[in-house]
Protein backbone atom coordinates (compact mmCIF):
# COMPACT_ATOMS: atom_id res chain seq x y z
CA UNK A 1 0.00 0.00 0.00
CA UNK A 2 2.82 2.38 0.39
CA UNK A 3 5.71 1.66 -2.10
CA UNK A 4 7.97 4.23 -0.55
CA UNK A 5 7.48 4.03 2.69
CA UNK A 6 6.24 6.70 4.87
CA UNK A 7 6.98 9.12 8.09
CA UNK A 8 5.42 10.14 10.91
CA UNK A 9 6.42 13.25 12.52
CA UNK A 10 5.48 13.80 15.78
CA UNK A 11 5.96 17.94 17.61
CA UNK A 12 6.00 17.98 21.05
CA UNK A 13 3.71 21.27 22.50
CA UNK A 14 4.98 23.07 25.65
CA UNK A 15 0.85 23.14 26.80
CA UNK A 16 -2.27 22.03 25.43
CA UNK A 17 -3.65 25.84 25.75
CA UNK A 18 -2.89 26.68 21.58
CA UNK A 19 -5.39 23.70 21.28
CA UNK A 20 -8.31 24.64 22.71
CA UNK A 21 -10.93 27.07 21.58
CA UNK A 22 -11.25 28.24 25.33
CA UNK A 23 -8.77 28.79 27.43
CA UNK A 24 -8.74 26.34 30.79
CA UNK A 25 -4.68 26.78 31.94
CA UNK A 26 -1.46 25.38 30.59
CA UNK A 27 -2.36 21.84 31.15
CA UNK A 28 1.35 20.63 31.84
CA UNK A 29 1.77 16.79 32.20
CA UNK A 30 5.05 15.22 32.77
CA UNK A 31 3.79 12.32 30.40
CA UNK A 32 1.43 12.07 27.41
CA UNK A 33 -0.10 8.92 25.33
CA UNK A 34 0.27 8.91 22.24
CA UNK A 35 -2.06 6.43 19.75
CA UNK A 36 -1.40 5.60 16.08
CA UNK A 37 -3.38 3.04 14.19
CA UNK A 38 -2.09 2.61 10.54
CA UNK A 39 -5.51 0.37 8.45
CA UNK A 40 -5.29 -0.64 4.94
CA UNK A 41 -8.50 1.23 3.27
CA UNK A 42 -10.07 0.10 0.30
CA UNK A 43 -8.15 -0.80 -2.91
CA UNK A 44 -10.63 0.49 -5.24
CA UNK A 45 -13.45 2.99 -4.72
CA UNK A 46 -15.60 1.41 -7.39
CA UNK A 47 -18.13 0.05 -5.51
CA UNK A 48 -19.65 2.36 -3.16
CA UNK A 49 -19.13 4.88 -5.86
CA UNK A 50 -21.53 2.99 -8.58
CA UNK A 51 -23.71 1.56 -5.62
CA UNK A 52 -24.30 5.35 -4.22
CA UNK A 53 -24.81 6.50 -7.72
CA UNK A 54 -27.17 3.73 -9.31
CA UNK A 55 -28.98 4.02 -5.95
CA UNK A 56 -29.50 7.89 -6.50
CA UNK A 57 -30.48 7.32 -9.98
CA UNK A 58 -32.79 4.42 -9.50
CA UNK A 59 -34.95 6.25 -6.68
CA UNK A 60 -35.05 10.02 -9.22
CA UNK A 61 -36.26 7.49 -11.90
CA UNK A 62 -39.01 5.28 -9.59
CA UNK A 63 -40.38 8.93 -8.52
CA UNK A 64 -40.43 10.05 -12.12
CA UNK A 65 -41.94 7.23 -13.81
CA UNK A 66 -45.06 7.38 -10.81
CA UNK A 67 -45.52 11.71 -11.42
CA UNK A 68 -45.41 10.95 -15.36
CA UNK A 69 -48.28 8.18 -14.69
CA UNK A 70 -50.40 10.09 -12.24
CA UNK A 71 -50.74 12.76 -15.48
CA UNK A 72 -50.82 10.50 -18.09
CA UNK A 73 -53.86 8.99 -16.36
CA UNK A 74 -55.56 11.85 -14.83
CA UNK A 75 -55.29 14.58 -17.56
CA UNK A 76 -56.91 13.32 -20.16
CA UNK A 77 -59.99 12.31 -17.94
CA UNK A 78 -59.83 15.62 -16.33
CA UNK A 79 -59.84 17.62 -19.91
CA UNK A 80 -62.42 15.09 -21.53
CA UNK A 81 -64.96 16.18 -18.38
CA UNK A 82 -64.51 19.91 -18.23
CA UNK A 83 -65.13 19.13 -22.46
CA UNK A 84 -68.34 18.03 -21.53
CA UNK A 85 -68.99 20.26 -18.89
CA UNK A 86 -68.49 23.45 -21.20
CA UNK A 87 -70.54 21.86 -23.75
CA UNK A 88 -73.62 21.03 -21.70
CA UNK A 89 -73.18 24.89 -20.04
CA UNK A 90 -72.33 26.60 -23.69
CA UNK A 91 -69.65 27.87 -22.52
CA UNK A 92 -67.57 29.68 -24.62
CA UNK A 93 -63.20 30.36 -23.05
CA UNK A 94 -62.77 33.60 -23.13
CA UNK A 95 -59.52 35.47 -22.32
CA UNK A 96 -60.20 36.42 -18.84
CA UNK A 97 -58.66 39.66 -18.83
CA UNK A 98 -58.65 43.12 -19.78
CA UNK A 99 -56.48 44.66 -22.66
CA UNK A 100 -53.61 46.66 -22.41
CA UNK A 101 -54.96 49.93 -23.33
CA UNK A 102 -57.56 49.77 -20.31
CA UNK A 103 -56.17 52.78 -18.49
CA UNK A 104 -59.21 54.69 -16.84
CA UNK A 105 -60.84 53.88 -14.09
CA UNK A 106 -63.80 56.25 -15.29
CA UNK A 107 -64.60 54.66 -18.63
CA UNK A 108 -67.86 52.66 -18.49
CA UNK A 109 -66.42 50.50 -21.38
CA UNK A 110 -63.68 49.61 -18.48
CA UNK A 111 -66.57 49.03 -15.30
CA UNK A 112 -68.67 46.65 -18.28
CA UNK A 113 -65.83 44.07 -17.90
CA UNK A 114 -65.31 44.19 -14.32
CA UNK A 115 -68.59 42.46 -14.09
CA UNK A 116 -67.65 39.68 -11.72
CA UNK A 117 -66.61 42.33 -9.16
CA UNK A 118 -69.27 42.45 -6.14
CA UNK A 119 -71.01 45.56 -4.78
CA UNK A 120 -71.09 45.72 -1.50
CA UNK A 121 -73.53 47.88 0.69
CA UNK A 122 -71.88 50.99 2.64
CA UNK A 123 -72.92 50.05 6.05
CA UNK A 124 -70.26 49.81 8.80
CA UNK A 125 -68.95 46.71 8.04
CA UNK A 126 -67.54 47.56 4.53
CA UNK A 127 -67.46 51.22 5.72
CA UNK A 128 -63.35 50.98 5.89
CA UNK A 129 -62.98 49.46 2.59
CA UNK A 130 -65.14 51.89 0.72
CA UNK A 131 -63.55 54.66 2.03
CA UNK A 132 -59.98 53.43 1.49
CA UNK A 133 -61.07 52.18 -2.17
CA UNK A 134 -62.39 55.59 -3.31
CA UNK A 135 -59.44 57.65 -1.57
CA UNK A 136 -56.99 55.33 -3.58
CA UNK A 137 -59.15 56.01 -6.65
CA UNK A 138 -59.53 59.64 -6.03
CA UNK A 139 -55.69 59.33 -6.44
CA UNK A 140 -55.69 57.46 -9.33
CA UNK A 141 -57.82 59.76 -11.25
CA UNK A 142 -55.12 62.66 -10.71
CA UNK A 143 -52.32 60.85 -11.68
CA UNK A 144 -51.22 61.75 -15.02
CA UNK A 145 -51.87 60.04 -17.93
CA UNK A 146 -48.03 58.10 -18.19
CA UNK A 147 -48.73 57.06 -14.18
CA UNK A 148 -51.86 55.02 -14.93
CA UNK A 149 -51.45 51.66 -15.50
CA UNK A 150 -53.44 48.36 -16.10
CA UNK A 151 -51.60 46.92 -13.34
CA UNK A 152 -52.72 49.74 -10.72
CA UNK A 153 -56.41 49.31 -11.91
CA UNK A 154 -56.87 45.67 -11.02
CA UNK A 155 -54.70 46.51 -7.35
CA UNK A 156 -57.88 48.85 -6.99
CA UNK A 157 -60.65 46.29 -8.31
CA UNK A 158 -59.00 43.02 -5.89
CA UNK A 159 -59.40 45.66 -2.50
CA UNK A 160 -63.33 46.15 -3.42
CA UNK A 161 -63.86 42.55 -2.89
CA UNK A 162 -63.72 40.53 0.40
CA UNK A 163 -62.13 37.02 -0.71
CA UNK A 164 -60.26 36.91 -3.48
CA UNK A 165 -60.81 34.13 -6.43
CA UNK A 166 -57.69 33.10 -8.91
CA UNK A 167 -59.81 35.03 -11.70
CA UNK A 168 -58.81 38.50 -9.71
CA UNK A 169 -54.64 37.03 -9.88
CA UNK A 170 -55.04 36.43 -13.22
CA UNK A 171 -56.28 39.82 -15.14
CA UNK A 172 -52.43 40.35 -15.96
CA UNK A 173 -51.54 37.10 -17.72
CA UNK A 174 -51.93 38.56 -20.70
CA UNK A 175 -49.07 41.16 -20.39
CA UNK A 176 -45.90 39.76 -21.38
CA UNK A 177 -44.00 41.77 -19.60
CA UNK A 178 -45.46 42.08 -16.29
CA UNK A 179 -45.44 38.30 -16.66
CA UNK A 180 -42.38 37.85 -17.57
CA UNK A 181 -40.37 39.96 -14.74
CA UNK A 182 -42.36 38.04 -12.56
CA UNK A 183 -41.44 34.46 -14.00
CA UNK A 184 -39.51 33.63 -17.14
CA UNK A 185 -36.58 36.35 -16.15
CA UNK A 186 -35.27 33.88 -13.29
CA UNK A 187 -34.42 30.76 -15.54
CA UNK A 188 -32.25 33.71 -17.25
CA UNK A 189 -30.95 35.30 -14.21
CA UNK A 190 -30.20 32.65 -11.96
CA UNK A 191 -28.31 30.05 -14.09
CA UNK A 192 -26.06 33.36 -15.20
CA UNK A 193 -25.74 34.75 -11.30
CA UNK A 194 -24.57 30.85 -10.63
CA UNK A 195 -22.29 30.58 -13.09
CA UNK A 196 -20.22 34.01 -11.82
CA UNK A 197 -20.74 33.06 -8.60
CA UNK A 198 -18.96 29.27 -8.93
CA UNK A 199 -16.21 30.41 -11.24
CA UNK A 200 -14.29 32.73 -8.59
CA UNK A 201 -15.70 30.46 -5.83
CA UNK A 202 -13.78 27.28 -7.42
CA UNK A 203 -10.65 29.63 -8.09
CA UNK A 204 -10.10 30.85 -4.30
CA UNK A 205 -11.13 27.71 -2.62
CA UNK A 206 -8.77 25.61 -4.57
CA UNK A 207 -5.80 28.08 -4.41
CA UNK A 208 -6.56 27.71 -0.62
CA UNK A 209 -6.07 24.08 -0.62
CA UNK A 210 -2.99 23.95 -2.75
CA UNK A 211 -1.04 26.38 -0.61
CA UNK A 212 -2.12 24.52 2.21
CA UNK A 213 -1.28 20.95 0.76
CA UNK A 214 2.26 22.34 -0.57
CA UNK A 215 3.18 24.11 3.28
CA UNK A 216 2.24 21.05 4.82
CA UNK A 217 -0.32 23.16 6.92
CA UNK A 218 -3.81 21.35 6.70
CA UNK A 219 -4.96 23.38 9.37
CA UNK A 220 -7.61 25.68 7.63
CA UNK A 221 -9.48 22.35 6.24
CA UNK A 222 -11.65 20.82 8.77
CA UNK A 223 -12.00 17.63 7.42
CA UNK A 224 -13.08 13.99 9.19
CA UNK A 225 -9.11 12.60 8.77
CA UNK A 226 -10.49 9.52 10.14
CA UNK A 227 -12.83 8.81 6.65
CA UNK A 228 -10.76 10.86 3.92
CA UNK A 229 -10.12 8.91 0.91
CA UNK A 230 -7.67 10.41 -1.81
CA UNK A 231 -8.33 10.45 -4.83
CA UNK A 232 -6.13 12.02 -7.81
CA UNK A 233 -5.81 15.91 -6.44
CA UNK A 234 -8.61 15.58 -3.90
CA UNK A 235 -7.82 14.29 -0.59
CA UNK A 236 -11.43 14.14 0.68
CA UNK A 237 -13.04 12.33 -2.14
CA UNK A 238 -15.67 10.81 -0.97
CA UNK A 239 -17.53 13.91 0.55
CA UNK A 240 -16.98 14.97 -2.99
CA UNK A 241 -18.54 12.53 -5.17
CA UNK A 242 -21.43 12.33 -2.59
CA UNK A 243 -22.83 15.78 -4.16
CA UNK A 244 -23.30 13.86 -6.89
CA UNK A 245 -27.47 13.47 -5.72
CA UNK A 246 -27.77 16.89 -6.00
CA UNK A 247 -26.75 16.62 -9.93
CA UNK A 248 -29.01 13.75 -10.69
CA UNK A 249 -31.85 14.39 -8.74
CA UNK A 250 -31.57 18.27 -10.78
CA UNK A 251 -31.31 16.94 -13.99
CA UNK A 252 -34.15 15.00 -13.55
CA UNK A 253 -36.57 17.32 -11.98
CA UNK A 254 -35.67 19.44 -14.29
CA UNK A 255 -36.39 16.82 -17.29
CA UNK A 256 -39.97 16.48 -14.97
CA UNK A 257 -40.89 19.98 -16.03
CA UNK A 258 -40.32 19.66 -19.07
CA UNK A 259 -42.29 16.25 -19.78
CA UNK A 260 -45.17 18.19 -18.09
CA UNK A 261 -45.20 21.27 -20.32
CA UNK A 262 -45.55 18.82 -22.70
CA UNK A 263 -48.28 16.69 -21.78
CA UNK A 264 -50.61 19.33 -20.40
CA UNK A 265 -53.73 20.02 -22.76
CA UNK A 266 -53.62 22.68 -25.17
CA UNK A 267 -55.43 25.10 -23.49
CA UNK A 268 -52.86 24.82 -20.73
CA UNK A 269 -49.51 25.10 -22.55
CA UNK A 270 -47.69 28.26 -21.50
CA UNK A 271 -47.53 30.25 -24.26
CA UNK A 272 -51.58 30.20 -24.05
CA UNK A 273 -52.24 29.25 -20.49
CA UNK A 274 -53.57 33.04 -20.30
CA UNK A 275 -56.26 32.70 -22.38
CA UNK A 276 -58.06 29.93 -20.46
CA UNK A 277 -60.05 29.91 -17.72
CA UNK A 278 -59.43 27.06 -16.04
CA UNK A 279 -56.52 25.84 -13.48
CA UNK A 280 -53.48 28.17 -12.04
CA UNK A 281 -51.08 29.50 -14.85
CA UNK A 282 -48.57 26.77 -16.00
CA UNK A 283 -45.44 28.65 -15.19
CA UNK A 284 -42.97 26.97 -15.10
CA UNK A 285 -39.44 29.01 -15.05
CA UNK A 286 -39.08 29.16 -11.49
CA UNK A 287 -39.44 25.05 -11.62
CA UNK A 288 -36.37 25.43 -14.00
CA UNK A 289 -34.89 27.43 -12.09
CA UNK A 290 -35.37 25.21 -8.94
CA UNK A 291 -33.53 22.66 -10.75
CA UNK A 292 -31.04 24.62 -11.79
CA UNK A 293 -30.03 25.90 -7.68
CA UNK A 294 -30.16 22.07 -7.33
CA UNK A 295 -27.29 21.31 -10.04
CA UNK A 296 -25.13 24.43 -8.38
CA UNK A 297 -25.94 23.07 -4.83
CA UNK A 298 -24.22 20.06 -6.08
CA UNK A 299 -21.01 22.03 -7.41
CA UNK A 300 -20.69 24.79 -4.64
CA UNK A 301 -21.09 21.63 -1.92
CA UNK A 302 -17.65 20.34 -3.72
CA UNK A 303 -16.14 23.17 -3.58
CA UNK A 304 -17.10 23.70 0.03
CA UNK A 305 -15.43 20.20 0.40
CA UNK A 306 -12.22 20.71 -0.87
CA UNK A 307 -11.18 22.55 1.92
CA UNK A 308 -14.17 23.01 4.32
CA UNK A 309 -13.98 25.74 6.70
CA UNK A 310 -16.37 29.10 7.50
CA UNK A 311 -14.91 30.99 5.08
CA UNK A 312 -15.75 28.44 2.31
CA UNK A 313 -19.14 27.54 3.88
CA UNK A 314 -20.49 30.53 2.80
CA UNK A 315 -19.99 29.11 -1.29
CA UNK A 316 -21.75 26.33 -0.02
CA UNK A 317 -25.17 28.11 1.86
CA UNK A 318 -25.19 30.63 -0.64
CA UNK A 319 -27.69 28.47 -3.02
CA UNK A 320 -29.29 27.20 -0.18
CA UNK A 321 -30.63 30.54 0.78
CA UNK A 322 -31.54 31.00 -3.18
CA UNK A 323 -33.59 27.58 -3.29
CA UNK A 324 -35.85 28.53 -0.32
CA UNK A 325 -36.01 32.25 -1.82
CA UNK A 326 -37.38 30.31 -4.96
CA UNK A 327 -39.61 27.74 -3.23
CA UNK A 328 -41.42 30.95 -1.28
CA UNK A 329 -41.93 32.68 -4.13
CA UNK A 330 -42.59 29.38 -6.12
CA UNK A 331 -45.43 28.81 -3.47
CA UNK A 332 -46.89 32.50 -3.58
CA UNK A 333 -47.08 32.59 -7.50
CA UNK A 334 -49.30 29.80 -7.65
CA UNK A 335 -52.29 31.65 -6.41
CA UNK A 336 -51.18 34.99 -6.72
CA UNK A 337 -49.74 35.14 -10.15
CA UNK A 338 -50.07 38.85 -10.76
CA UNK A 339 -48.42 39.99 -7.95
CA UNK A 340 -45.57 37.47 -7.24
CA UNK A 341 -42.09 38.96 -6.43
CA UNK A 342 -40.17 41.18 -9.41
CA UNK A 343 -37.23 38.46 -10.06
CA UNK A 344 -34.71 41.81 -10.37
CA UNK A 345 -36.28 43.16 -7.23
CA UNK A 346 -35.65 39.81 -5.43
CA UNK A 347 -32.06 39.15 -7.03
CA UNK A 348 -30.50 42.93 -5.70
CA UNK A 349 -32.07 41.69 -2.26
CA UNK A 350 -30.43 38.30 -2.12
CA UNK A 351 -27.38 40.29 -3.28
CA UNK A 352 -27.63 42.65 0.10
CA UNK A 353 -28.39 39.64 2.08
CA UNK A 354 -24.95 37.95 0.99
CA UNK A 355 -23.12 41.24 1.55
CA UNK A 356 -24.23 40.86 5.26
CA UNK A 357 -23.19 37.55 5.65
CA UNK A 358 -19.84 37.85 4.08
CA UNK A 359 -19.19 40.97 6.54
CA UNK A 360 -20.30 38.38 9.54
CA UNK A 361 -17.30 36.78 8.91
CA UNK A 362 -14.69 38.97 8.67
CA UNK A 363 -15.66 41.76 11.35
CA UNK A 364 -14.57 41.02 14.97
CA UNK A 365 -14.76 44.43 16.68
CA UNK A 366 -17.34 43.76 19.28
CA UNK A 367 -19.17 47.34 18.44
CA UNK A 368 -18.50 47.31 14.66
CA UNK A 369 -20.20 43.72 14.83
CA UNK A 370 -23.35 44.98 16.76
CA UNK A 371 -23.72 47.86 14.38
CA UNK A 372 -23.54 45.05 11.91
CA UNK A 373 -26.01 42.74 13.59
CA UNK A 374 -28.46 45.55 14.62
CA UNK A 375 -28.11 46.91 10.93
CA UNK A 376 -29.02 43.30 9.53
CA UNK A 377 -32.20 43.02 11.76
CA UNK A 378 -33.70 46.51 11.25
CA UNK A 379 -33.60 45.75 7.50
CA UNK A 380 -35.07 42.28 7.95
CA UNK A 381 -37.57 43.80 10.44
CA UNK A 382 -38.73 45.90 7.48
CA UNK A 383 -38.47 43.21 4.52
CA UNK A 384 -41.16 41.03 6.86
CA UNK A 385 -43.19 44.30 7.69
CA UNK A 386 -43.01 45.30 3.96
CA UNK A 387 -44.24 41.20 2.63
CA UNK A 388 -46.49 41.16 5.57
CA UNK A 389 -48.21 44.52 4.52
CA UNK A 390 -48.18 42.93 0.76
CA UNK A 391 -49.69 40.30 1.16
CA UNK A 392 -52.84 41.71 3.13
CA UNK A 393 -53.25 44.81 0.68
CA UNK A 394 -52.99 42.32 -2.20
CA UNK A 395 -50.18 43.85 -4.22
CA UNK A 396 -51.74 47.54 -4.04
CA UNK A 397 -49.36 48.91 -1.86
CA UNK A 398 -46.40 48.47 -4.27
CA UNK A 399 -47.84 50.02 -7.42
CA UNK A 400 -47.53 53.42 -5.88
CA UNK A 401 -45.32 53.19 -2.14
CA UNK A 402 -45.25 57.31 -1.90
CA UNK A 403 -48.59 57.89 -2.61
CA UNK A 404 -50.79 54.61 -0.96
CA UNK A 405 -48.56 54.54 2.26
CA UNK A 406 -49.89 57.38 3.72
CA UNK A 407 -53.39 56.73 2.27
CA UNK A 408 -52.87 53.61 4.46
CA UNK A 409 -51.61 54.78 7.52
CA UNK A 410 -54.42 57.33 7.43
CA UNK A 411 -57.23 54.63 6.86
CA UNK A 412 -56.03 52.05 9.43
CA UNK A 413 -55.92 54.99 12.07
CA UNK A 414 -59.44 56.06 11.39
CA UNK A 415 -60.86 52.54 11.47
CA UNK A 416 -58.82 51.40 14.22
CA UNK A 417 -61.40 48.67 15.04
CA UNK A 418 -62.27 47.37 11.79
CA UNK A 419 -60.34 44.94 9.73
CA UNK A 420 -59.77 44.67 5.94
CA UNK A 421 -59.00 41.00 5.77
CA UNK A 422 -59.44 39.04 8.79
CA UNK A 423 -57.69 36.41 8.08
CA UNK A 424 -54.76 37.63 6.33
CA UNK A 425 -54.20 39.89 9.37
CA UNK A 426 -54.45 36.82 11.75
CA UNK A 427 -52.09 35.04 9.71
CA UNK A 428 -49.41 38.13 8.90
CA UNK A 429 -49.46 39.22 13.18
CA UNK A 430 -48.47 35.44 13.40
CA UNK A 431 -45.37 35.95 10.68
CA UNK A 432 -44.31 38.86 12.03
CA UNK A 433 -43.91 37.69 16.06
CA UNK A 434 -42.36 34.24 14.73
CA UNK A 435 -39.93 36.43 13.35
CA UNK A 436 -39.37 38.53 15.54
CA UNK A 437 -38.87 35.54 18.09
CA UNK A 438 -35.84 34.39 15.24
CA UNK A 439 -34.71 38.05 15.17
CA UNK A 440 -33.87 38.07 18.95
CA UNK A 441 -32.59 34.40 19.33
CA UNK A 442 -30.01 35.45 16.65
CA UNK A 443 -28.98 38.39 18.29
CA UNK A 444 -28.75 36.93 21.73
CA UNK A 445 -26.79 33.79 20.22
CA UNK A 446 -24.64 34.59 17.50
CA UNK A 447 -23.13 38.11 18.01
CA UNK A 448 -19.69 35.67 19.41
CA UNK A 449 -16.55 36.15 17.35
CA UNK A 450 -16.21 33.33 15.34
CA UNK A 451 -20.26 33.03 14.36
CA UNK A 452 -21.38 34.21 11.31
CA UNK A 453 -24.76 34.87 9.72
CA UNK A 454 -24.68 31.61 7.51
CA UNK A 455 -26.73 29.80 10.20
CA UNK A 456 -29.23 32.16 11.07
CA UNK A 457 -29.75 32.52 7.24
CA UNK A 458 -30.23 28.89 7.20
CA UNK A 459 -32.64 28.97 10.28
CA UNK A 460 -34.63 32.37 8.69
CA UNK A 461 -35.74 30.59 5.64
CA UNK A 462 -36.32 27.15 6.58
CA UNK A 463 -38.84 28.23 9.83
CA UNK A 464 -40.16 30.49 7.01
CA UNK A 465 -40.62 27.87 4.14
CA UNK A 466 -41.54 25.12 6.80
CA UNK A 467 -44.71 27.61 8.26
CA UNK A 468 -45.43 28.58 4.36
CA UNK A 469 -45.37 25.17 3.23
CA UNK A 470 -47.80 23.85 6.10
CA UNK A 471 -50.27 26.82 5.47
CA UNK A 472 -50.67 25.99 2.25
CA UNK A 473 -51.30 22.33 2.74
CA UNK A 474 -53.48 23.12 5.43
CA UNK A 475 -55.66 25.48 2.64
CA UNK A 476 -55.23 22.50 0.05
CA UNK A 477 -56.90 19.83 2.40
CA UNK A 478 -60.05 22.26 3.31
CA UNK A 479 -60.27 22.83 -0.51
CA UNK A 480 -60.43 19.01 -1.12
CA UNK A 481 -62.07 18.18 1.88
CA UNK A 482 -65.37 18.29 0.05
CA UNK A 483 -64.63 15.98 -2.51
CA UNK A 484 -63.21 13.48 0.09
CA UNK A 485 -66.68 13.72 2.05
CA UNK A 486 -69.05 14.62 -0.86
CA UNK A 487 -72.53 16.17 0.08
CA UNK A 488 -75.51 14.85 -1.88
CA UNK A 489 -75.90 12.78 -4.99
CA UNK A 490 -73.46 12.94 -7.64
CA UNK A 491 -73.07 10.87 -11.60
CA UNK A 492 -70.75 7.82 -11.63
CA UNK A 493 -68.09 10.07 -14.00
CA UNK A 494 -68.27 13.32 -11.92
CA UNK A 495 -67.75 11.02 -8.90
CA UNK A 496 -64.46 9.04 -10.98
CA UNK A 497 -63.36 12.78 -11.25
CA UNK A 498 -63.53 13.76 -8.14
CA UNK A 499 -61.91 10.56 -7.02
CA UNK A 500 -58.46 11.39 -9.36
CA UNK A 501 -58.80 14.73 -7.58
CA UNK A 502 -58.13 13.56 -4.20
CA UNK A 503 -55.38 11.09 -5.51
CA UNK A 504 -53.39 13.88 -6.91
CA UNK A 505 -54.04 15.84 -3.88
CA UNK A 506 -52.72 12.73 -1.75
CA UNK A 507 -49.78 12.30 -3.87
CA UNK A 508 -48.70 15.80 -3.65
CA UNK A 509 -49.32 15.21 0.40
CA UNK A 510 -47.80 11.53 0.53
CA UNK A 511 -44.63 13.77 -1.48
CA UNK A 512 -44.46 15.87 0.82
CA UNK A 513 -44.92 13.45 3.81
CA UNK A 514 -41.83 11.32 3.07
CA UNK A 515 -39.83 14.83 2.53
CA UNK A 516 -40.07 15.42 5.84
CA UNK A 517 -39.40 12.27 7.31
CA UNK A 518 -36.23 11.88 4.97
CA UNK A 519 -35.23 15.15 6.17
CA UNK A 520 -35.49 14.55 9.57
CA UNK A 521 -33.33 11.63 9.21
CA UNK A 522 -30.70 14.07 7.19
CA UNK A 523 -31.14 16.26 10.07
CA UNK A 524 -29.78 13.15 12.71
CA UNK A 525 -26.83 13.00 10.46
CA UNK A 526 -26.02 16.32 9.88
CA UNK A 527 -25.53 17.39 13.65
CA UNK A 528 -23.85 13.77 14.28
CA UNK A 529 -20.78 15.17 12.60
CA UNK A 530 -17.13 14.17 12.87
CA UNK A 531 -15.77 17.76 12.67
CA UNK A 532 -16.08 21.19 13.45
CA UNK A 533 -15.45 24.36 12.33
CA UNK A 534 -16.48 26.45 15.02
CA UNK A 535 -13.36 24.48 17.52
CA UNK A 536 -9.73 24.52 17.07
CA UNK A 537 -8.07 22.16 14.23
CA UNK A 538 -7.17 19.59 17.26
CA UNK A 539 -10.27 20.11 18.67
CA UNK A 540 -11.82 19.16 15.71
CA UNK A 541 -9.45 16.02 14.81
CA UNK A 542 -10.89 14.76 18.34
CA UNK A 543 -14.35 14.29 17.03
CA UNK A 544 -13.02 12.44 13.51
CA UNK A 545 -14.23 9.13 13.24
CA UNK A 546 -13.73 6.78 11.02
CA UNK A 547 -16.11 5.30 7.75
CA UNK A 548 -19.63 3.67 8.88
CA UNK A 549 -20.90 2.90 4.95
CA UNK A 550 -19.21 0.55 2.77
CA UNK A 551 -15.97 1.74 4.49
CA UNK A 552 -15.87 5.02 2.35
CA UNK A 553 -18.75 6.95 3.58
CA UNK A 554 -18.87 8.89 6.99
CA UNK A 555 -22.42 10.54 8.21
CA UNK A 556 -21.73 13.68 6.31
CA UNK A 557 -22.15 11.85 3.45
CA UNK A 558 -25.49 10.72 4.45
CA UNK A 559 -26.50 13.85 4.76
CA UNK A 560 -25.66 14.51 0.92
CA UNK A 561 -27.54 11.22 -0.01
CA UNK A 562 -30.60 12.12 2.23
CA UNK A 563 -30.89 15.85 1.98
CA UNK A 564 -30.97 15.59 -1.94
CA UNK A 565 -33.66 13.19 -1.82
CA UNK A 566 -35.52 15.96 0.61
CA UNK A 567 -34.89 18.56 -1.97
CA UNK A 568 -35.84 16.46 -4.60
CA UNK A 569 -39.28 15.02 -3.18
CA UNK A 570 -39.80 18.93 -2.09
CA UNK A 571 -39.75 20.21 -4.92
CA UNK A 572 -41.95 17.50 -6.79
CA UNK A 573 -44.61 17.81 -4.15
CA UNK A 574 -44.73 21.63 -5.34
CA UNK A 575 -44.61 20.53 -9.20
CA UNK A 576 -47.76 18.78 -8.86
CA UNK A 577 -49.87 20.23 -5.29
CA UNK A 578 -52.58 22.34 -8.27
CA UNK A 579 -52.79 19.32 -10.66
CA UNK A 580 -56.44 18.79 -8.87
CA UNK A 581 -58.03 21.98 -9.85
CA UNK A 582 -55.82 21.91 -13.20
CA UNK A 583 -59.50 21.81 -15.20
CA UNK A 584 -61.74 23.68 -12.84
CA UNK A 585 -63.11 27.23 -13.50
CA UNK A 586 -60.61 29.98 -12.03
CA UNK A 587 -63.83 31.94 -10.63
CA UNK A 588 -64.47 28.68 -8.24
CA UNK A 589 -60.46 28.46 -7.02
CA UNK A 590 -60.13 30.44 -3.93
CA UNK A 591 -56.82 32.70 -3.55
CA UNK A 592 -54.82 31.66 0.05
Amino acid sequence: AFPSGFTISILPAKNSSACLSTAKGHFISETNTLQVKIEKTLNSYKSPVVISIGSLTVVAIFVGVCIILSWHFNFKVFNQQSEDSEEANGCVINSGGIGAGDDSLDDPKVCSKCQAIQKLRVNQETAYRDSLVNEIIEDYKNRPCSKKSEHCFHAVERLKKPKQKLTDMTRMAGNPWHRRARSKSYIYLIPLILTFYFIPAAQMVYTEYIRSRESGNMEQCYLNYGCSRPYGILTDFNHVISNIGYLIYGFVFMALVYIKSCMLPQEHQTHRDHVSERGTLQQHSLFYSMGVSMIYQGFLSCIFHICPSNISLQFDTTVMYLMMILVFIKIYQLRHPDIAYNAYHTIYAFSVVLVFEALSLYIFDYALRLALYVSFMVLYFALMLHVAIDIYYYGTLKTNPSKLVPIFVKHAFRYRGEILQKSKFFYGTCFIVINLSIMFFIMFTRMGPGKSLSTPLLLIGGANITLYIVYYYVKKFIEVRPKICPVGDEDSEQEEVQCRRVVLFLLSFITQFFTVMIGLVAGYFYYNKHQSRNRTPPESRDMNSECNVMDFFDNHDMWHFTSSTALFLACIGLLIVDDDILFERREDINVF
